[in-house]
């Protein structure tokens, strides 16, 4: 049975013990239960007061409607939990963190004010400033177009693009830290071992923090492999200790599930490992847009994700952390100057926004 025919029996549904309870007679039709083929009930019964249920309950046409809803009620239940779906609210219930394709059109219906970011400073002057000394970097950039046996990274990957590529070799140049700590690996791994290698003399010191690291060690070269630390296993499990040993000038790089939900990497970050970094350390996020709100594509796509929000809500009123560099918005805003100077930028990429603790 489909799961839309067996969801117009969940909106009138009771819950599922009441299935569980019934079960075993929607399984054998003839079988006799109790209470519905008794007379009037006895005291006992009483004691609870005699309800309507009880009533139709002498009815058999009734009894075989109730084990059929039973048995409906436990497939619509296996069906969800086969296919992952698990869940008491539907896609659009106003309960569900999953939005229903109505819900997107009508959200992207309501265009926000252009009125820039309430509560959430971001001192554009000096994020221009910042931008413009890398203009200095772009003429000596390492990445090649396809692969090539010298490097590990190449613009045209699947999943990490020029523009994020470009702004993270010159946040490291400018930057120059001794330790970077990448949460989520891949592509961006790959430059980063790149822009070490042919930029800042192999001085930097790299832990790699994945569950599932079979995209990075296809990337690795050998030597890699033991000069780095990789820890594949989810950033939940990993001790404190390691983030709150970062200085300042060195990077923590997100780039993980993007989902904030019960015993999430993502809750991780924010709740313990945010606060145990010290002062100076920069902060990488990826897949941030201009503003602050994910693509209608990705949305229909069913990519509900929702660290963006998580993160806008963070940084509005909180002096302990600094805007560096929104590169996804100066772009949005500057499409011009971006073009004239560093031209490959405007070939895209995910979208990122750097920050920098200021108080320890």
């Amino acid at each position: 049975m489909s799961e839309s025919l067996l969801g117009t029996y969940l909106y009138s549904a009771e819950p599922t013990h009441l299935a569980e309870a019934l079960y075993p007679h929607a399984r054998q039709p003839r079988a006799k239960v109790a209470v519905a083929n008794a007379s009037l009930p006895d005291t006992s019964r009483r004691k609870g007061g005699f309800t309507i249920e009880h009533f139709l309950r002498w009815f058999r046409p009734y009894r075989r409607l109730e084990r059929s809803h039973a048995r409906l009620l436990l497939e619509l239940q296996e069906e969800r939990e086969r296919n992952g779906t698990n869940a008491r609210y539907p896609v659009g219930h106003f309960y569900s963190p999953l939005p229903s394709r109505a819900e997107i059109a009508a959200a992207f219906s309501r265009p926000e004010p252009s009125a820039g970011f309430s509560a959430l400073e971001l001192d554009e002057a000096r994020q221009l400033r910042l931008l413009e000394s890398f203009v200095g970097y772009y003429g000596d950039q390492p990445f090649s177009e396809d692969r090539a046996p010298d490097r590990r990274y190449y613009f045209s990957n699947p999943s990490y693009g020029p523009f994020d590529a470009l702004m993270l070799y010159s946040m490291m140049r400018h930057a120059r830290p001794r330790r970077i700590i990448e949460i989520g690996s891949g592509f961006s791994s790959a430059a980063m071992l790149d822009v070490n290698d042919l930029g800042l003399s192999g001085n930097v010191a790299f832990t790699f923090i994945d569950p599932d690291m079979t995209r990075l060690r296809l990337l690795l070269r050998e030597e890699d492999r033991s000069r780095c630390t990789l820890i594949e296993r989810p950033v939940q499990t990993v001790p404190l200790g390691i983030f709150a040993g970062l200085e300042a000038g060195d990077i923590l790089f997100v780039d993980s599930s993007h989902v904030a939900k019960v015993g999430s990497d993502v809750n991780r970050i924010f709740f313990r490992v945010l606060p145990v970094l010290a002062a100076g350390v920069l902060i990488h996020f990826h897949d941030i847009t201009a503003n602050f709100e994910y693509p209608r594509d990705w949305l229909e796509e069913g990519r509900a994700w929702n660290e963006q929000y998580l993160l806008r809500a963070f940084l509005m009123y909180n002096p302990a952390f600094r805007v560096e560099l929104f590169p996804t918005w100066l772009r949005e805003n500057h499409r011009a100057w971006f073009r004239t100077h560093l031209p490959l930028c405007d070939r895209g990429g995910g979208g990122q926004i750097w920050l920098r603790k200021m108080l320890p």
